[in-house]
């Protein structure tokens, strides 16, 4: 291994300004000029954010009027307050807070209203303040700014990861979502890491050529600056080398970041799952899919298309097939679980799944696989007030009016429990209804699974025809089952090889499972127009 020299490297800078987003500093500007009282900035990235407010606050800018240019300032340069709960206020300039500030916020949001010079407050999560269960006079005084503010030369600035934001305040406060960086702004940094290695690090050399660099970028997109930040780092300091093998450092990092969400899990489409059998039909109509997804501009008369929903039995293949789509378009999977919006501390179920359709667009083009959604979207939470139903609004709002290249994968085991809104037409672009597997699917399942468990050709195709017909009524989790059964008790009679006697005694044991609701799911699916998975045609009216 290479060894690290020591007593020359210095730490890489970040010049977070070079980052900016620009479309949302352009909106800034214009929220500021029309004097906005309070603009609430949702982001992770407080660094990024500042460094944008900064870069409008302090400028001047040149407009044309009239044919001729002159200078428009709506209340000229501004200086730059920083307010937090562990350093209190601080204004530009000083070396302590405002006293009193640390310890009591209002004394912070009186200094707002005192001030005279024109101002740019900026509020590091207070959103701790105005959560529910805060004390009232927090939301009280913020009404009291926001009212000063629209005749005062001052803005007040909240930023914040989540989102809260009390009733009372929502005709004051206007909100921004700041994106985390395009591949725009990943591939400039990792330039500028790359530029000054010679002079920080001379330790450590750079063998990516420009198709190394952009699948390098495309890996850390959907990080933020300084996560991007971590990974470029961490692949340094494996090996003091910046190689193509540090993309896998890169998205395992992205993985981990994703993993803290506590709803979301990512999938590399270098994660190839076993082959799968049966569901041909689906498994063709999505490989035409990804053709449609990867059009930049659809021309018109032409949409992306939104989705899928796989609905059906337990245990026969929709979660693998999500994983094997995301292999065979080299998308990656994001598997958003429903029932864990509900449960993350401290956030709101809205919230998570907003951060999580967030970080769904970032990475886009992906596949956001939705795993049993009706966890979350049941009839019942359609016809609540509260949470759920709120939550199942914003989803339906977001399917429709959503542009990006992301592809829903959704799966249900129990279409009876959605509401019909979910199921009308052009929410989902097909709705599919995988059964168990027919004969020549089981078939097809024992071979590929005996595969993963003997080295030999243990069965004969009438032998495969045998145990096809007895697996009638079987899932491919439950055939998978069995040969788990028969190879355990190989294992134990001295790791012996496994026989057709084995699988003979484990099928005896393992018996079908039929879920509860199964003719009713079916009858739901046949009713909405579902397509059989397997054939590609229209569910068969169910015999009497």
């Amino acid at each position: 291994m290479k060894e690290k020299v020591k007593g020359n490297e210095e730490p890489i800078g970040i010049d977070f300004s070079k980052y900016i987003d620009e479309s949302v500093a352009k909106h800034i500007r214009f929220l500021v000029n029309a004097n906005s009282p309070i603009i609430y900035i949702i982001s992770w990235e407080e660094t990024r954010v500042k460094a944008t407010i900064e870069s409008v606050v302090k400028k001047k800018y040149i407009v044309k009027r009239n044919g001729g240019e002159e200078r428009y300032v709506r209340w000229g340069p501004r200086e730059i307050a920083d307010w937090s709960s562990v350093k209190g206020l601080i204004f530009e300039g000083e070396k302590g807070p405002v006293p009193g500030t640390k310890d009591d916020p209002l004394i912070a949001l009186d200094e707002i209203i005192r001030k005279e010079k024109s101002t740019a407050f900026i509020f590091s999560d207070f959103h701790h303040n105005i959560k529910p269960g805060c004390d009232p006079r927090y939301i009280r005084k913020l009404r009291e700014v926001a009212s000063a503010n629209r005749w005062n030369p001052h803005t007040l600035f909240l930023i914040s990861p989540v989102l809260i934001l009390p009733d009372e305040l929502q005709k004051d406060v206007t909100v921004i979502d700041y994106p985390l960086p395009s591949f725009e702004y990943l591939r400039a940094f990792l330039d500028d890491i790359i530029e000054q290695l010679p002079r920080k690090r001379p330790d450590v050399s750079v063998e990516l050529d420009e198709n190394g660099k952009e699948e390098m970028v495309r890996a850390a997109v959907g990080l933020s600056i300084e996560e991007a930040y971590m990974a470029y780092s961490k692949s340094i300091e494996d090996d003091f080398k910046l190689t193509p093998d540090d993309i896998e450092l890169v998205l395992a990092e992205k993985s981990q970041v994703i993993r803290k969400t506590g709803v979301m899990e990512y999938f590399s489409p270098k994660d190839k799952p076993r082959d799968i059998s049966g569901m041909d039909a689906l498994r063709k109509w999505l490989s035409n899919q990804e053709k449609l997804l990867n059009v930049p501009k659809p021309p018109m008369g032409l949409a992306r298309p939104k989705g899928t929903l796989v609905s059906g039995m337990p245990g026969c293949g929709k979660s693998l097939c999500a994983r094997a789509i995301s292999a065979e378009w080299g998308f990656p999977l994001l598997r958003l679980e429903m029932d864990r919006l509900f449960s993350v501390i401290g956030v709101t179920p809205e919230e998570s799944f907003r951060n999580a359709i967030k970080t769904a667009g970032t990475i886009a083009p992906c596949i956001l696989w939705i795993d049993e959604i009706e966890k979350a979207f049941s009839k019942t939470a359609a016809r609540e007030t509260g949470a759920a139903s709120r939550l199942f609004a914003y989803f339906l709002t977001w399917m429709q009016e959503k542009e990006s290249s992301v592809f829903i994968f959704a799966t249900a085991n129990r279409l009876t429990d959605l509401p019909g809104e979910l199921l009308r037409a052009q929410r989902f672009e097909k709705i599919w209804f995988v059964d168990f597997p027919n004969k020549d699917e089981r078939r097809k399942i024992w071979k590929s699974l005996l595969e993963k468990y003997t080295s030999t050709n243990l069965l004969r195709k009438k032998e495969f025809d045998e145990f096809a017909k007895q697996t009638e009524g079987f899932s491919g989790a439950e055939i998978s089952q069995i040969l788990r059964e028969a190879r355990s008790k190989a294992y134990i009679e001295n790791d012996r090889e496994l026989r057709k006697e084995d699988i003979d005694d484990a099928l005896k044991k393992i018996k079908p499972v039929r879920p509860p609701g199964l003719e009713e799911t079916r009858e739901r699916a046949q009713k909405i127009g579902a397509i059989d998975a397997s054939s590609g045609e229209p569910l068969k009216e169910l015999e009497k």
